[in-house]
């Protein structure tokens, strides 16, 4: 059965398509890249002993202080990771969302049409000036007649 959609809609799909590849790339990148390499780089050396990350110029008879300071040094870096890590599932939970909403819209179901409505009210709260202007206009759009075409 062949269903009428709007091109307005369509072109808010396809914008979600490209939104959520372009999400699931910056993800898997960022996971792999930069945690893998972050941590086999940096930890590595140091549970082997080869090198650390911070040497403070104590004498040698304050053998503690230097390796306080290399594992509190390796906390604040962790702690980097983690939120790297954090932006990441935030990117990738925002790409299914993206990919959700646009199958929904591009089917005409009434749930995708509230899932756009959702997204575009949270790229009204980004801060790049380009999503802020894109949020509107799917809201602007979605809430003017186009919400009687949704079944």
């Amino acid at each position: 059965m062949k269903v009428y959609r709007p091109s307005g809609v369509t072109a808010i799909a396809i914008y979600f398509m490209i939104i959520a590849g372009l999400g699931i790339i910056v993800g898997i990148l960022g996971e792999t890249y930069y945690i893998t390499n972050y941590i086999n780089s940096t930890y590595s050396d140091l549970i082997f002993g080869m090198s650390l990350p911070y040497v403070p110029s104590f004498s040698s008879e304050s053998g503690i202080y230097f390796i306080y300071f290399a594992v509190i040094n390796a906390i604040n870096d962790l702690s980097s990771v983690i939120y790297l890590h954090l932006v990441v599932v935030v990117i990738l939970f925002g790409s299914g969302l993206h990919l959700i909403g646009s199958a929904g819209l591009l089917r005409m179901k009434k749930w995708g049409y509230y899932l756009a409505i959702i997204i575009g009210i949270l790229n009204i709260f980004t801060l790049f000036i380009i999503g802020i202007i894109i949020g509107i206009l799917i809201l602007v759009y979605l809430l003017r007649d186009v919400k009687y075409e949704f079944e």
